[in-house]
């Protein structure tokens, strides 16, 4: 039988919070009787993530992985998408698992009168310059689809697959920022969106959140690649 919600988590050296992630959120999912499927993207993890994924995937028939070399996050987040499209649902979420549950039990209420459902969040962990990358995605969305929409890039988002399947065939594979792509495709297409608050919960590892060569590279490319993006809308 085939789930009705798929989860879309990419995974990059998480070894010390996908334990919790998976037993949190298989609790979730089964206190709201929901018939789920994890797809996880080990994205060229060089410490434990791998083994434990596959763990996962040999004791419980709802979870896969999918192994690659590191391709970034948000060609991961892409494949576990095209992954993902045979339930009527999908999420994604960070495998760092810092928020509760509690958004996702609301959003998973409120499914039928929405299109897109994502978290509202707070990049509290984020450096400077990652929070001015952060506004200026928002900004530069808002320029682009007449819109401000302040969590476009949020990645606990709940949405409907026949959504994503058409919203991926616009969509670059190696888009840097997939999710802001997504967010633009809702807005332009006029669908309806409904925003969670987010709680954030203690977690084994804080990433702090800061600028790199990577980020920094990644933010020039997503500007670009968004700009063509919305001429294809």
């Amino acid at each position: 039988m085939e789930p009705v919600l798929s989860i879309v988590i990419p995974v990059f050296n998480e070894e010390k919070n996908l334990s919790r992630l998976y037993s949190t959120w298989v609790r979730a999912f089964s206190d709201l009787d929901i018939r789920y499927h994890f797809v996880f993207i080990n994205d060229g993890s060089t410490d434990d993530s791998l083994r434990l994924l596959e763990t996962f995937a040999a004791e419980d028939e709802n979870v896969s992985v999918v192994n690659q070399s590191n391709q970034g996050h948000g060609p991961s987040i892409i494949t576990g998408y095209k992954a993902a499209l045979n339930a009527e649902w999908i999420m994604q979420m960070d495998a760092d698992n810092p928020y509760d549950t509690d958004a996702f039990a609301e959003m998973w209420r409120h499914k039928e009168q929405y299109d897109l459902l994502v978290g509202g969040r707070k990049e509290k962990n984020a450096g400077f310059y990652r929070k001015l990358i952060s506004l200026l995605s928002v900004f530069w969305a808002a320029v682009l689809t007449g819109k401000f929409f302040e969590h476009i890039n949020t990645p606990y988002r709940l949405m409907r697959s026949t959504d994503v399947r058409d919203a991926l065939a616009i969509i670059p594979p190696d888009s840097f920022a997939p999710n802001i792509m997504l967010s633009m495709y809702y807005i332009r297409k006029r669908r309806r969106i409904f925003v969670a608050a987010l709680r954030r919960q203690p977690i084994a590892v804080v990433k702090k959140s800061s600028m790199s060569s990577y980020i920094a590279a990644g933010a020039v490319k997503s500007l670009f690649q968004l700009i063509k993006f919305r001429s294809r809308l």
